[in-house]
């Protein structure tokens, strides 16, 4: 009895010391719906312009944009809303992440996790950018074959934007490959030896997380989406070589 009495006490005690914890929490995970909802809204209200600007820059030669619903043009601005907001709160969460294990980790650790913020937010760009050019590059070669037989496309304006904004969104992402590599090794979280070891299975994950990219409907889409993810986690290892 003594001794059931004493392991309530202690998940009390750990209950009580965990509280500020959980309130951080809460307050965190409050600031970041807020977040979230005002760029999100904003989102929606600059979705139409964002539509304008894509149909505006994109080759669609021979092919023909339709909208088969009139309500189309809501679940659009739904989903920039959705997208716009979630790249808008990311950044905030993992700044708040990186400040609550901060005092856990070392200053060399700190230093190598500073040091690759830059490198980050600019790999991130230049991976939206990728994930648009593979869209363009894709629709030219769609359109040249319809062209070679004489057949003209329709294509849904809703599911073509969706794509374009979830491609540039996921490659954006697929793009921070090396530093998460770099910052899993260099912390010793994983050996390099095990990545290079279960590299096979890797290559296996990485095509699973291609075929859920948006384009990746037909071989030609997945293999374009897939050698640029296989590219950038040899490229992590070939910036990690010195290491274990």
């Amino acid at each position: 009895m003594e001794e059931f009495e004493e392991k309530e006490e202690n998940i009390a005690g750990l209950f009580e010391a965990c509280k500020p914890y959980f309130k951080e929490l809460r307050n965190q995970a409050v600031i970041s719906l807020i977040i979230f909802i005002i760029t999100g809204i904003l989102g929606v209200l600059l979705s139409q312009k964002l539509l304008t600007f894509v149909l505006h820059n994109f080759n669609f030669k021979n092919i023909n944009m339709v909208m088969t619903s009139p309500y189309q043009f809501i679940n659009l601005s739904i989903s920039t809303g959705f997208l716009v907001g979630f790249v808008c709160t990311l950044p905030y969460v993992l700044v708040r992440l990186y400040i609550f294990v901060k005092p856990a980790l070392k200053e060399a650790e700190i230093k190598l996790i500073k040091s690759f913020a830059p490198l980050s937010i600019l790999l991130f760009i230049l991976g939206s950018a990728f994930g648009v050019w593979i869209m363009q590059f894709i629709i030219n070669f769609y359109s040249n074959v319809s062209s070679q037989v004489n057949v003209n496309s329709l294509w849904d304006i809703q599911h073509f934007f969706t794509q374009i904004l979830f491609t540039s969104v996921l490659t954006g992402l697929a793009f921070e490959t090396p530093i998460i590599v770099t910052i899993l090794i260099r912390l010793h979280i994983i050996k390099k030896s095990v990545l290079v070891s279960k590299r096979r299975y890797i290559y296996a994950l990485l095509v699973i997380v291609a075929v859920l990219f948006p384009p990746t409907n037909d071989v030609f889409s997945l293999v374009v989406t897939t050698l640029p993810l296989l590219f950038l986690f040899e490229l992590g290892l070939l910036l990690n070589r010195h290491q274990i």
